[in-house]
């Protein structure tokens, strides 16, 4: 399999595991903002609301359950807290609380979501 090729099969699966926490979310009371939101500062997969609190979320796929864990390294955290700074200016919400929750997806599993994950 080429470079180019797994690259793509990642975006895939990665796609398919951001649709299916949006359901899951959506399912459990939590409002859709945004998906996918760049900036300078990097990425977030998806950024929710509940009440007064935003939301930023972090998805992972992976084969194994226990691959999970490791999933999220601190460099990823830290440009995904400067990432949801830009994003609460630019939209002009800082007076909003902020949460930063974990998904972990496996196959045939049910989302492991963890609240304030960071």
């Amino acid at each position: 399999m080429t470079e180019q090729t797994r690259r793509q099969k990642n975006e895939r699966v990665g796609r398919y595991a951001e649709f299916f926490t949006i359901i899951y979310m959506l399912l459990k009371g939590y409002r859709l903002l945004e998906q996918r939101y760049k900036c300078s500062a990097g990425e977030i997969d998806l950024i929710f609301k509940r009440r007064k609190i935003i939301i930023f979320c972090e998805v992972k796929y992976r084969k194994d359950k226990s691959q999970l864990a490791y999933s999220l390294g601190e460099k990823q955290k830290l440009r995904i807290l400067k990432t949801a700074e830009c994003w609460l200016a630019h939209k002009n919400l800082t007076e909003y609380n902020a949460r930063f929750d974990f998904i972990g997806l496996t196959l045939w599993q049910k989302p492991i979501h963890i609240k304030d994950a960071f």
